[in-house]
């Protein structure tokens, strides 16, 4: 796979990676209905793409910053 850099979605958190990334995985090796389990959920982005692939997800996270951040994403997600 050729994926780029992808687009940056927080100022406060610098390792997150493209939207790209999750959705191939998730669509390659995850089944419809399947639950995903992300264990670093930093800004949310397996979890948003859990969500536009149709997959179940669990994500944590230590940082209450992130958590906000993430839970916002993953209520736009669920809003559309």
């Amino acid at each position: 796979w050729e994926i780029g850099r992808g687009q940056k979605v927080s100022d406060e958190h610098g390792a997150s990676f493209p939207m790209e990334l999750a959705q191939k995985v998730i669509y390659n090796f995850i089944n419809p209905g399947d639950k995903i389990y992300d264990p670093f959920m930093g800004t949310g982005t397996t979890a948003v793409a859990s969500i536009m692939s149709c997959r179940n997800f669990i994500g944590s996270e230590l940082s209450e910053d992130y958590c906000k951040f993430a839970n916002k994403r993953v209520k736009e997600a669920l809003d559309k």
